[in-house]
Protein backbone atom coordinates (compact mmCIF):
# COMPACT_ATOMS: atom_id res chain seq x y z
CA UNK A 1 0.00 0.00 0.00
CA UNK A 2 0.81 3.63 -0.10
CA UNK A 3 2.74 4.99 2.69
CA UNK A 4 -0.08 6.64 4.48
CA UNK A 5 2.89 8.20 7.28
CA UNK A 6 1.25 6.74 10.26
CA UNK A 7 1.10 3.52 12.44
CA UNK A 8 -2.38 2.84 13.10
CA UNK A 9 -3.55 3.04 16.50
CA UNK A 10 -6.39 2.75 18.05
CA UNK A 11 -7.99 6.03 17.20
CA UNK A 12 -7.00 5.20 13.50
CA UNK A 13 -7.94 1.86 13.57
CA UNK A 14 -11.97 3.35 14.25
CA UNK A 15 -11.40 5.42 10.92
CA UNK A 16 -10.05 2.61 8.70
CA UNK A 17 -12.45 0.53 10.06
CA UNK A 18 -15.34 3.00 9.57
CA UNK A 19 -14.15 3.17 5.80
CA UNK A 20 -12.87 -0.42 5.03
CA UNK A 21 -16.58 -1.32 6.35
CA UNK A 22 -18.35 1.17 4.05
CA UNK A 23 -16.80 -0.12 1.14
CA UNK A 24 -17.08 -3.68 2.09
CA UNK A 25 -20.75 -3.33 2.77
CA UNK A 26 -21.58 -1.13 -0.82
CA UNK A 27 -19.79 -4.13 -2.64
CA UNK A 28 -22.10 -6.17 -0.53
CA UNK A 29 -25.42 -4.22 -1.81
CA UNK A 30 -24.34 -4.19 -5.13
CA UNK A 31 -26.84 -5.91 -7.64
CA UNK A 32 -26.04 -5.20 -10.90
CA UNK A 33 -23.86 -7.22 -13.02
CA UNK A 34 -22.89 -4.18 -14.87
CA UNK A 35 -20.31 -3.48 -12.67
CA UNK A 36 -19.04 -6.81 -12.09
CA UNK A 37 -15.56 -5.27 -14.51
CA UNK A 38 -15.13 -2.64 -11.91
CA UNK A 39 -15.25 -4.80 -8.46
CA UNK A 40 -12.25 -6.78 -10.67
CA UNK A 41 -10.63 -4.11 -11.25
CA UNK A 42 -10.85 -2.70 -8.19
CA UNK A 43 -9.36 -6.15 -6.52
CA UNK A 44 -6.41 -5.47 -9.62
CA UNK A 45 -6.15 -2.17 -8.22
CA UNK A 46 -5.21 -3.12 -4.66
CA UNK A 47 -3.21 -6.23 -5.77
CA UNK A 48 -1.03 -3.56 -7.46
CA UNK A 49 -0.34 -0.93 -5.10
CA UNK A 50 0.36 -3.23 -2.17
CA UNK A 51 3.39 -3.77 -1.41
CA UNK A 52 5.31 -7.10 -2.94
CA UNK A 53 5.10 -8.98 0.72
CA UNK A 54 1.18 -7.86 0.58
CA UNK A 55 0.56 -9.06 -2.80
CA UNK A 56 1.85 -12.77 -2.45
CA UNK A 57 0.22 -12.76 0.83
CA UNK A 58 -3.15 -11.19 -0.88
CA UNK A 59 -2.53 -14.09 -3.58
CA UNK A 60 -2.21 -16.83 -1.12
CA UNK A 61 -5.37 -15.61 0.48
CA UNK A 62 -7.67 -15.03 -2.70
CA UNK A 63 -6.69 -18.57 -3.76
CA UNK A 64 -9.60 -20.81 -1.27
CA UNK A 65 -12.53 -17.80 -1.80
CA UNK A 66 -11.64 -17.72 -5.51
CA UNK A 67 -12.02 -21.18 -5.70
CA UNK A 68 -15.28 -21.23 -3.80
CA UNK A 69 -16.96 -18.60 -5.95
CA UNK A 70 -16.20 -20.26 -9.08
CA UNK A 71 -17.86 -23.39 -7.88
CA UNK A 72 -21.17 -21.62 -7.04
CA UNK A 73 -20.89 -19.15 -9.95
CA UNK A 74 -20.87 -22.81 -11.96
CA UNK A 75 -24.01 -23.94 -9.83
CA UNK A 76 -25.58 -21.33 -10.34
CA UNK A 77 -25.47 -21.65 -13.89
CA UNK A 78 -25.89 -24.97 -14.73
CA UNK A 79 -29.09 -25.37 -11.41
CA UNK A 80 -30.91 -22.16 -11.36
CA UNK A 81 -34.48 -22.39 -12.74
CA UNK A 82 -35.09 -18.43 -12.71
CA UNK A 83 -35.16 -16.33 -16.24
CA UNK A 84 -34.39 -17.27 -19.28
CA UNK A 85 -32.13 -19.84 -20.86
CA UNK A 86 -28.56 -19.08 -21.90
CA UNK A 87 -26.62 -20.94 -24.84
CA UNK A 88 -22.90 -20.63 -24.88
CA UNK A 89 -21.83 -23.48 -27.67
CA UNK A 90 -23.49 -26.67 -26.27
CA UNK A 91 -23.97 -25.65 -22.95
CA UNK A 92 -27.73 -24.38 -21.28
CA UNK A 93 -27.64 -22.29 -18.82
CA UNK A 94 -29.74 -20.13 -16.72
CA UNK A 95 -29.83 -16.62 -17.34
CA UNK A 96 -29.63 -14.96 -13.85
CA UNK A 97 -28.02 -17.34 -12.30
CA UNK A 98 -25.41 -17.17 -14.90
CA UNK A 99 -25.25 -13.39 -14.13
CA UNK A 100 -25.72 -13.20 -10.23
CA UNK A 101 -22.64 -15.82 -10.72
CA UNK A 102 -20.51 -13.55 -12.47
CA UNK A 103 -21.06 -10.67 -10.15
CA UNK A 104 -20.70 -13.03 -6.79
CA UNK A 105 -16.94 -13.97 -8.23
CA UNK A 106 -15.62 -9.95 -8.22
CA UNK A 107 -17.72 -9.67 -5.16
CA UNK A 108 -15.46 -11.82 -3.01
CA UNK A 109 -12.49 -11.39 -4.42
CA UNK A 110 -13.24 -7.27 -3.79
CA UNK A 111 -14.18 -7.87 -0.43
CA UNK A 112 -10.93 -10.46 0.95
CA UNK A 113 -8.85 -8.29 -0.68
CA UNK A 114 -9.71 -5.11 1.34
CA UNK A 115 -10.34 -6.94 4.44
CA UNK A 116 -6.47 -8.43 3.74
CA UNK A 117 -5.55 -4.69 3.07
CA UNK A 118 -7.30 -3.32 6.27
CA UNK A 119 -5.78 -5.87 8.38
CA UNK A 120 -2.52 -4.84 7.31
CA UNK A 121 -2.61 -1.60 7.86
CA UNK A 122 -3.73 -1.48 10.85
CA UNK A 123 -2.58 -4.98 12.29
CA UNK A 124 -4.33 -7.31 14.33
CA UNK A 125 -4.08 -6.48 17.65
CA UNK A 126 -5.24 -2.93 16.76
CA UNK A 127 -8.18 -4.13 15.57
CA UNK A 128 -9.38 -5.70 17.96
CA UNK A 129 -9.11 -3.09 20.67
CA UNK A 130 -10.64 -0.92 17.90
CA UNK A 131 -13.33 -2.98 17.70
CA UNK A 132 -13.81 -2.82 21.97
CA UNK A 133 -13.83 0.95 21.59
CA UNK A 134 -16.80 1.11 18.91
CA UNK A 135 -19.21 -1.37 21.39
CA UNK A 136 -18.13 -4.74 20.40
CA UNK A 137 -18.55 -7.48 22.83
CA UNK A 138 -15.52 -7.53 24.07
CA UNK A 139 -15.78 -11.22 25.01
CA UNK A 140 -16.81 -11.95 21.04
CA UNK A 141 -13.29 -9.85 19.79
CA UNK A 142 -11.16 -11.59 22.40
CA UNK A 143 -12.53 -15.25 21.11
CA UNK A 144 -12.13 -13.88 17.43
CA UNK A 145 -8.28 -12.72 18.24
CA UNK A 146 -7.43 -16.13 19.66
CA UNK A 147 -9.08 -18.25 16.96
CA UNK A 148 -6.95 -16.86 14.79
CA UNK A 149 -4.17 -17.15 16.58
CA UNK A 150 -4.14 -20.31 17.19
CA UNK A 151 -5.23 -21.25 13.87
CA UNK A 152 -1.37 -20.67 12.90
CA UNK A 153 -1.01 -22.58 16.01
CA UNK A 154 -3.06 -25.61 14.89
CA UNK A 155 -1.62 -25.14 11.10
CA UNK A 156 1.97 -25.59 12.61
CA UNK A 157 1.12 -28.42 14.99
CA UNK A 158 -0.64 -30.48 12.02
CA UNK A 159 2.63 -29.69 9.93
CA UNK A 160 4.84 -31.43 12.30
CA UNK A 161 2.80 -34.41 12.99
CA UNK A 162 2.70 -34.96 9.39
CA UNK A 163 6.76 -34.63 9.19
CA UNK A 164 6.81 -37.05 12.25
CA UNK A 165 4.45 -39.56 10.56
CA UNK A 166 6.73 -39.26 7.21
CA UNK A 167 10.03 -39.72 9.21
CA UNK A 168 8.54 -42.66 10.98
CA UNK A 169 8.18 -44.84 7.93
CA UNK A 170 4.25 -43.91 6.53
CA UNK A 171 4.59 -42.92 2.65
CA UNK A 172 0.68 -42.79 2.02
CA UNK A 173 -2.09 -44.98 0.28
CA UNK A 174 -1.72 -45.46 -4.33
CA UNK A 175 -5.26 -43.95 -4.25
CA UNK A 176 -6.34 -40.43 -2.77
CA UNK A 177 -9.43 -41.74 -0.76
CA UNK A 178 -7.61 -44.49 1.03
CA UNK A 179 -5.89 -41.49 3.03
CA UNK A 180 -9.11 -41.01 4.16
CA UNK A 181 -9.08 -42.67 7.40
CA UNK A 182 -5.13 -42.23 8.56
CA UNK A 183 -5.51 -38.36 7.79
CA UNK A 184 -9.06 -38.40 9.70
CA UNK A 185 -7.38 -40.05 12.69
CA UNK A 186 -4.90 -37.58 12.48
CA UNK A 187 -6.84 -34.42 12.53
CA UNK A 188 -9.15 -36.34 15.55
CA UNK A 189 -5.45 -36.26 17.51
CA UNK A 190 -5.25 -32.72 16.85
CA UNK A 191 -8.01 -31.72 17.96
CA UNK A 192 -7.88 -33.17 21.38
CA UNK A 193 -4.79 -31.31 21.95
CA UNK A 194 -6.39 -28.42 20.93
CA UNK A 195 -8.91 -28.64 23.82
CA UNK A 196 -6.12 -29.77 26.07
CA UNK A 197 -3.98 -26.69 24.92
CA UNK A 198 -7.46 -24.64 24.99
CA UNK A 199 -8.38 -25.61 28.91
CA UNK A 200 -4.86 -24.52 29.88
CA UNK A 201 -4.75 -21.38 28.72
CA UNK A 202 -8.49 -20.64 29.66
CA UNK A 203 -6.39 -21.45 33.33
CA UNK A 204 -3.54 -19.04 32.54
CA UNK A 205 -5.85 -16.52 31.51
CA UNK A 206 -8.00 -16.88 34.95
CA UNK A 207 -5.24 -16.68 36.62
CA UNK A 208 -3.71 -13.88 35.39
CA UNK A 209 -6.76 -11.85 36.22
CA UNK A 210 -8.07 -11.59 32.60
CA UNK A 211 -11.00 -9.64 32.57
CA UNK A 212 -13.11 -9.43 28.99
CA UNK A 213 -15.05 -5.62 30.54
CA UNK A 214 -11.65 -4.20 30.42
CA UNK A 215 -12.03 -0.66 27.99
CA UNK A 216 -9.75 -0.21 24.93
CA UNK A 217 -8.17 3.61 25.42
CA UNK A 218 -7.76 5.39 22.35
CA UNK A 219 -4.91 7.32 21.48
CA UNK A 220 -4.61 10.51 19.12
CA UNK A 221 -6.19 10.13 15.48
CA UNK A 222 -3.43 10.93 12.86
CA UNK A 223 -4.04 12.61 9.57
CA UNK A 224 -3.49 9.55 7.77
CA UNK A 225 -6.67 7.62 8.61
CA UNK A 226 -9.43 10.49 7.96
CA UNK A 227 -8.07 10.54 4.30
CA UNK A 228 -8.33 6.60 3.82
CA UNK A 229 -12.04 7.08 5.67
CA UNK A 230 -12.87 9.90 3.09
CA UNK A 231 -11.21 8.15 0.47
CA UNK A 232 -12.95 5.10 1.29
CA UNK A 233 -17.18 6.70 1.75
CA UNK A 234 -16.25 8.75 -1.21
CA UNK A 235 -15.74 5.25 -3.44
CA UNK A 236 -18.71 3.63 -1.54
CA UNK A 237 -21.01 6.10 -2.26
CA UNK A 238 -19.61 6.15 -5.95
CA UNK A 239 -20.42 2.55 -5.89
CA UNK A 240 -23.48 2.70 -4.37
CA UNK A 241 -25.18 5.54 -6.33
CA UNK A 242 -24.28 4.05 -9.93
CA UNK A 243 -25.69 0.51 -8.37
CA UNK A 244 -29.16 2.02 -8.02
CA UNK A 245 -28.74 4.14 -11.35
CA UNK A 246 -28.06 0.95 -13.07
CA UNK A 247 -31.15 -0.30 -11.63
CA UNK A 248 -33.36 2.42 -12.75
CA UNK A 249 -33.76 3.00 -8.87
CA UNK A 250 -32.52 6.26 -9.35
Amino acid sequence: MPDLGFRASCADARCLISGFGLLVLSIGLCRSPELAPVLLLASGGILLVSSSPLRSLLLRRLKAPAILAALVWLLLALFSREGPELTIGPITLASTGFWQGALLFPKVLSIVAAVSVLIDISGFLELARALRSLGAPSLLVDMGVLAARYTHVLGADLHRMRIARRLRGYRGRPLPWMILPVESRLVGTLLVRSEERASRVHRAMKVRGYSAAKPAVAGPRAAGSCRVLFLMGGLSIALFATDLALRGAI
